[in-house]
């Protein structure tokens, strides 16, 4: 019991002294815009992974002329609070995926399988790859740091 109080007077020490630090101040009174602004650039990195992934595996030669293709229709959009449609609550996050709901379907079709067709989980697989997720992180970081060390 003694070393379980030992850390729990260490760590709320510890986070004490971090709230009073600049950096904590700074990152708590945050705006909209910042918290946009950082999410924004990991949706690039995503939606830029996204649209090469989407050619490279499935870019095919039937040309469109309504819809058009696929990887050609991936979009970044804010998200609010009650979906994507509620903008009149903006948290700053941001949705990336495919604006036409024909090539949503599409996609979902071909990611998951159908009774016909074989899923081959290729939003799945990149959803979940750690190497997109550091990139994304790495984006975000920049974007981060930019806002700190502007001059209010």
């Amino acid at each position: 019991m003694t070393v379980l109080a030992d850390f729990e007077n260490t760590l709320g020490e510890k986070l004490n002294a971090w709230v009073d630090t600049d950096l904590a101040k700074k990152t708590s009174k945050m705006t909209l815009a910042d918290k946009t602004r950082i999410t924004t650039a990991q949706a690039e990195v995503y939606k830029k992974g996204l649209t090469d992934l989407t050619n490279q595996e499935h870019r095919t030669t039937h040309d469109d002329k309504v819809f058009g293709h696929a990887a050609d229709d991936i979009h970044m959009a804010p998200l609010g609070m009650g979906g994507a449609k509620d903008v009149n609550e903006l948290n700053g996050t941001m949705l990336v995926g495919w604006g036409k709901h024909y090539h949503a379907k599409n996609m979902q079709f071909i990611n998951d399988g159908t009774k016909h067709v074989t899923g081959d989980h290729f939003v799945t697989n990149y959803y979940n790859d750690s190497a997109i997720h550091s990139a994304m992180k790495t984006a975000g970081e920049i974007a981060w740091r930019e806002i700190l060390n502007r001059k209010d």
